[in-house]
């Protein structure tokens, strides 16, 4: 967990960058995802700055972004931070997935996978001091070059964020539905393979819904409490999904 400057952690942050952005996007349903979040991100770190008076660029609250806007006949998205969003189309689904905080220590993340498989579990001291270097490591290449990107105190990180546009319609290349999932949702098919693809993910959340798939998430999750069968950083994570029919 990324040690905190104040008392507005994280759950602050989301609030308060969210509601600039909702702010914005609906006085300006035109403007660049980008400059529309750059825009979001200041107003945030105003709002956070008088009430702490430690903040800098790697203790300040932060969070990973996704969005996705109707414009018309056209869908935007935008990626920042370890989110996925997958659109479905007339030909199968695209996934756009932010994946450089994963290239993060790569060696630290090894060593916790082959700790867990050993069957050390998340309890031991040997397990805390490897989180402990991977906290560090992230906190190192938080919005730097050649690290990773996610929206906090600097708002340079919006020019970083990975954007696109799709046509709505039936058509091969055309936007039919869309999903926009955490990191943690996401485990689903990158770590537990209760879907073999994002596919199958969507075509689930399709049929099921997104509670049902939650469900079976935690249920992997419970399965597992040692990640001896699926080794990951944290045994748990939150899981946050939101899916729209664009017909």
């Amino acid at each position: 967990m990324t040690p905190g400057c104040c008392g507005r952690d994280a759950y602050w942050y989301v609030h308060a960058l969210s509601g600039a952005l909702g702010a914005m996007l609906a006085h300006d349903d035109g403007l660049d995802l980008r400059q529309a979040l750059t825009e979001a991100i200041v107003a945030a770190r105003a709002r956070h700055h008088p009430d702490c008076s430690t903040s800098s660029a790697t203790t300040g609250p932060s969070a990973a972004v996704t969005l996705a806007r109707r414009r018309g006949d056209f869908l935007d998205y935008l990626v920042l931070g370890d989110c996925t969003v997958l659109v479905e189309t007339g030909s199968g689904v695209v996934d756009r997935t932010d994946r450089r905080l994963a290239g993060v220590a790569p060696d630290v993340r090894a060593a916790i996978r082959e700790h867990l498989q050993g069957g050390g579990g998340y309890s031991s001291q040997v397990y805390r001091s490897l989180l402990a270097q991977l906290v560090d490591a992230e906190l190192a290449a938080r919005n730097v070059p050649g690290g990773y990107w996610i929206a906090a105190e600097d708002p340079e990180a919006a020019a970083h964020a990975l954007t696109g546009t799709f046509p709505i319609g039936s058509g091969p290349d055309e936007a039919r539905r869309i999903a926009l999932l955490s990191d943690g949702f996401a485990r689903a098919v990158t770590i537990f393979r209760l879907q073999p693809g994002w596919q199958q993910l969507l075509s689930v959340l399709v049929s099921g819904g997104p509670a049902s798939c939650l469900a079976a998430l935690r249920s992997a999750e419970s399965a597992d409490p040692r990640g001896l069968r699926f080794p990951r950083t944290s045994p748990s994570d939150d899981a946050s999904v939101i899916f729209c029919e664009l017909s």
